[in-house]
């Protein structure tokens, strides 16, 4: 968004919470672009891949209940932050899996979006897991301290998708081609996590 505007000012924005049916919203036109992970996205519509994503364990700077090393034992048993998504509380991809596996965590507060976590797990003993390009973002003002997480879950891809008949608008190609480049200037998740460990490392 501050690309655009510098480059297109008049260009307006509306940012939307996640709908139970997200496929619905490009079928009917209400919406230009969903950016969701890929494995979410409906294959009845254009898409292309922005980036890859990874999810970490992150918890308050002060938690003294948080190792350096997490164990699933003791990632289990600590007090969690989830995110429930929609009306109907869809889970989040660690509590999808968790549960696939028949785990159950230790869900103490849920929220309505990985952007509310880090201001709840702010002075508390509890832990949450999200994504890592979005604690990179947190951690430059909140003191979060960053744990691998002790659970087999892939790198997934975040993605942009638009309805169909907007394949060929010039304002729809115009907007996908700034998604893309500034997705290109991304840093891979393993970077990521170097540049986190480090600054962390270096703060505390």
């Amino acid at each position: 968004m501050e690309r655009v505007a510098r480059e297109a000012p008049a260009v307006r924005f509306e940012l939307l919470p996640l709908d139970d049916e997200p496929d619905k919203l490009l079928r009917r036109g209400d919406v230009d672009f969903l950016i969701l992970p890929e494995m979410f996205m409906s294959s009845a519509y254009p898409r292309v891949a922005l980036f890859d994503e990874t999810l970490v364990c992150v918890g308050c700077r002060m938690n003294k209940q948080l190792p350096r090393q997490l164990t699933f034992e003791r990632y289990m048993s600590m007090g969690h932050v989830a995110v429930k998504f929609g009306r109907t509380q869809k889970p989040s991809i660690e509590e999808w899996f968790l549960l696939e596996h028949g785990f159950k965590r230790r869900l103490e507060v849920v929220v309505g979006s990985y952007s509310m976590l880090p201001p709840v797990l702010s002075g508390t003993d509890r832990i949450a897991t999200m994504p890592l390009r979005l604690v990179e973002h947190f951690v430059k003002t909140i003191p979060l301290r960053i744990i691998e997480l002790p659970l087999p879950l892939p790198a997934f891809t975040e993605a942009v998708q638009w309805p169909a008949s907007h394949n060929s608008d010039p304002a729809s190609i115009w907007m996908r081609e700034i998604f893309l480049h500034e997705a290109s200037h991304m840093a891979s998740p393993r970077e990521v996590t170097g540049q986190l460990r480090h600054s962390y490392t270096t703060s505390a």
